[in-house]
Formats: structure tokens, C-alpha cells, sequence
């Protein structure tokens, strides 16, 4: 594990194989401590075999593996985050409380795929035929995180389906089970009905049938053609943004001449004051005229329009620079450092330093080498 894992400068969650987690600290150059094994829900034994006939048992027998794999202690994610915390405090560690533990899912080799059910004709699945199939049904399956996703898709919202992404990456309850002998199959099977799903949303939200069943067919070949955990969901989470930024072009396009000049000069003018007599002047039209325009072809003012892409370049400042919260604030027009946390805290949920906290962890859960 330890050549798997990048050394944390504080305590970490390893999600390892397939359902196991550890909390993890390193104390010395070569020298590490864990709490573990255990898992974030009850293990059933139809995820086992999943597990099994993706060969991440070896070396040990699949009976005994079986065993381990029951015994397994659950904890929800939350409990995990205390219990990295403990850990943190046993060592002597002064790391904040607040501060969420990195997280990182380690594969120690690559599993073999299994074979899918046979296909048969004239098939009517009543009970019987279920049962003798022993087919699953999974009552874990999240239905209210399936409708965010799609949500932010025909929103056009690529923020926030990014947050919801990392945030089901710590999370992994909640899945579907669409094959009984591969772990790594199930997966791409899932990921083919969300690529589905986010199809139709992009075509409902206004995105070309053409264009969205083209995407379509691309990203499930890529995810086809994944090796491993690690790149399955990160293939799924780059077709998923693909769509709801689509959907972001498609409506933008559908704005009239005057209205698409007009967001452009605020995208261009994010870090300069601006007035709205100014935008008209670019534009070429009255400023009441414009601004009625905007309000009723955007469902917003040209007020609230800036300050959205504001919020999304304070994002990308905190995500992707090391400027200071003041200093983002002065560059992106706010009146101070207390101004620019209040609003953004009012438009994303959280202060601008938890955000750059969470990217943080989000960056680490994906460092990971199978």
C-alpha cells in the first residue's frame, strides 16, 4: 500500500480494493499505523462474489476471503472521518479538527473481467424467472443523488455536478448491482446507464440530438476501454461534465445577438468594475432595452449574472492559485476579504476557505496509482 500512497501530512481514509477502508497515518520515514480493516455499509454476500470474480481475493482462497469480507466491520463515512481524527490525536498530531481527511482508493492489481449472463429470446421476467436466475435487486440504490446529477446536467450546472461527484467519491453507498460476478463490470454498467440518463437530460435541456448521442456513444466506448476502479469512475465523471457543460453552450446559444454580447463583455470584465451603461454602450443598444432583454431571456439581471461568473472565477482562483482570500477578493471586485466570504458563502454554501479545503481533498482521493 505504502507505493500506492502519497505520505499525508495528516491522517487519511484509504477506500482499499473494493469495499475495505483504514484510517492511516505515517509516523516515521518507513513506519506507518492503521485502524482497520472495515467498510462504509453492510457488506452483503452478492458484492463478495462480485468481488471474488474480479480475482481481488488473491492470494488467499475465495472461502476464506469470503469470511474476512463478512466480518468486516461498517462505519459511515462520517464515523471514518472521526476516526481519522482520533487517529490524528493519538499520534499528537496538531491538525485542526475541521480539516476532512484526504482520501484515496488504492487497487493492488488488476482484476479480470466476468462473463455477463447469457442472452435468451422471448424472455417474459415474471418472479419465477427472476428467481431462477437469482437476479438482484438493491434497495441501496440512491435515487435522490441520481436526480441531483441530472439536475445539474440539464442546468447546465458544472460546478456543482463537479462537487456532487467528489462527494460520491468519499461515499460509495448507494449503488446498483447490473452484474453478479465482476465489480469492474458492474461499474461500467452503471456508469453506461448514467451516461445514458445524462443523454436524455442534455437533449431535454436543448443540447442537439445529434450532437448528445455522439457524446454518447464516445464516452461509453472510453469507459468500455477503462482498466480498473480508479479509471472507470474518472472516465464517468469527465462524461457527466461534458454534458452539463453542453448543456451550458446549448443554452447560451439560444440567447439573442444582443444578449450573448452582453454576457461575453461581463465574462471578459469579471476582475474590472462594472456598469451596466457600459455594457449597453458595447452593445450598441439603450440600457433598459438591454436589461429587460437580458432579465427575460436569462431568468436573471445582469447584476446577478456577474456575480455568478465571479463566484465561478473565485472558484477557479481557489482550486487552481495559492492567491490569498484577500487577494481574490480585491481582484475580483469585492469590497473586502469579510464581503467577498459572506457572498460566496451565500452563493455556495460554504466559506471560500472550506471550498479551497475541499478541492484540496478531491485532488488527493484521485492521486492514486492502481
Amino acid at each position: 500500500m505504502e507505493d500506492q500512497l502519497q505520505a499525508p501530512d495528516a491522517s487519511a481514509i484509504v477506500l482499499f480494493r473494493y469495499f475495505e477502508r483504514f484510517a492511516i497515518r505515517r509516523i516515521g520515514d518507513n513506519t506507518w499505523v492503521a485502524i482497520g480493516p472495515g467498510a462504509d455499509h453492510p457488506i452483503d454476500p452478492a458484492e463478495i462474489e462480485r468481488a471474488t470474480g474480479d480475482g481481488v481475493h488473491a492470494p488467499v482462497s475465495k472461502a476464506e476471503f469470503r469470511r474476512y469480507a463478512a466480518s468486516l466491520a461498517a462505519l459511515s463515512h462520517g464515523r471514518w472521518v472521526a476516526v481519522a481524527h482520533t487517529l490524528d490525536r493519538l499520534c499528537g498530531a496538531d491538525v485542526s479538527p475541521e480539516r476532512h481527511p484526504s482520501v484515496a482508493w488504492v487497487m493492488p492489481g488488476a482484476g479480470r473481467e466476468g462473463k455477463g449472463v447469457e442472452a435468451e429470446e422471448d424472455i417474459v421476467p415474471d418472479e419465477a424467472w427472476i428467481e431462477h436466475h437469482r437476479f438482484i435487486y438493491t434497495g441501496r440504490h440512491d435515487v435522490e443523488r441520481e436526480r441531483q446529477v441530472l439536475r445539474c446536467i440539464r442546468e447546465g450546472d458544472v460546478e456543482g455536478l463537479r462537487a456532487l461527484r467528489a462527494a460520491m467519491w468519499e461515499d460509495r453507498s448507494g449503488l446498483g448491482v447490473l452484474s453478479k460476478r465482476s465489480e469492474a463490470r458492474n461499474r461500467k454498467n452503471l456508469g453506461i446507464c448514467a451516461i445514458t440518463l445524462a443523454t436524455r437530460a442534455a437533449v431535454e435541456a436543448g443540447v442537439d440530438v445529434e450532437t448528445a448521442y455522439g457524446m454518447s456513444d464516445v464516452w461509453i466506448q472510453a469507459l468500455e476501454d477503462a482498466q480498473g476502479m480508479v479509471e472507470i469512475e474518472s472516465t464517468l465523471d469527465r462524461a457527466l461534465v461534458s454534458f452539463a457543460r453542453a448543456v451550458h453552450t446549448a443554452k447560451l446559444a439560444a440567447h439573442s445577438r444582443h444578449v450573448r454580447e452582453a454576457y461575453a463583455y461581463l465574462r471578459q470584465h469579471v476582475t474590472k468594475p462594472v456598469r451596466i451603461g457600459e455594457v449597453a454602450r458595447h452593445v450598441g443598444v439603450h440600457p433598459h432595452h438591454l436589461a429587460a432583454r437580458f432579465k427575460a431571456e436569462t431568468g436573471q439581471t445582469m447584476r446577478q449574472a456577474l456575480f455568478a461568473l465571479r463566484i465561478k472565477a473565485a472558484k477557479d482562483l481557489l482550486r487552481n492559485t495559492a492567491l490569498s482570500m484577500g487577494e481574490i477578493a480585491g481582484l475580483l471586485q469585492f469590497t473586502d476579504q469579510s464581503h467577498f466570504a459572506r457572498r460566496f458563502r451565500e452563493a455556495v454554501g460554504v466559506t471560500p476557505r472550506v471550498f479551497r479545503q475541499q478541492c484540496i481533498r478531491e485532488a488527493r482521493s484521485t492521486q492514486v496509482k492502481e
